[in-house]
């Protein structure tokens, strides 16, 4: 089962992510700036870690860049607070 998170701002918080841990967990461990992709409700794209956000001084958050971007502030605009899927598909280095 894949995980999911909620839509509840114009980024992904690690702790808006339920049924995978492991997930939530590599969120966690990434550094500011560095990388991930993810399939976020059928649209993969870049995310990249802000893991100090201005606004709130705990927390671990990813940016929408690039092709993530238009559809994830779309559901934040259309679906704000339903759950969608998220599912890991690897670090910008890996083939």
């Amino acid at each position: 089962m894949p995980g999911e998170v909620e839509v509840c701002d114009n980024m992904i918080w690690a702790n808006r992510i339920r049924g995978d841990d492991t997930l939530r967990c590599r969120i966690k461990e990434l550094s500011p700036g560095q990388a991930v992709v993810l399939e976020v409700d059928t649209h993969v794209g870049t995310w990249i870690a802000i893991n100090q956000h201005p606004i709130h001084s705990t927390g671990y958050a990813l940016n929408p860049q690039g092709a993530a971007r238009a559809p994830w502030h779309a559901l934040w605009e259309e679906r704000p607070g339903d759950w969608v899927s998220i599912r890991f598909v690897r670090y910008p280095a890996e083939a």
